[in-house]
């Protein structure tokens, strides 16, 4: 979706794909799961390695351990989902 290796993805890179319009409440979401420890879901809109733009829902949960924090989840594309339901 975005063009970015999975090393890359891994270390924070993919947030910047994510249009301004949605950080704010994208970077409040995360926030208030990790104070939480539950886990993450969001939908937010990325600019796609193409150049488009892209509907993904990121789901994800922290995973503590005495080496710090892990994260495991996965990034999907809903995009047509997205250009389903308005229709």
């Amino acid at each position: 979706i975005l063009g970015v290796s999975f090393l890359d993805g891994m270390i924070g890179s993919w947030f910047d794909h994510v249009l301004q319009e949605d950080r704010e409440e994208l970077t409040q979401s995360w926030r208030t799961s990790w104070e939480r420890r539950e886990p993450f879901s969001a939908e937010c809109r990325v600019r796609a390695h193409d150049g488009g733009i892209r509907w993904i829902h990121v789901r994800c949960r922290v995973l503590l351990d005495d080496f710090g924090a892990t994260y495991v989840g996965a990034v999907e594309d809903i995009t047509q989902h997205r250009r389903s339901a308005r229709q």
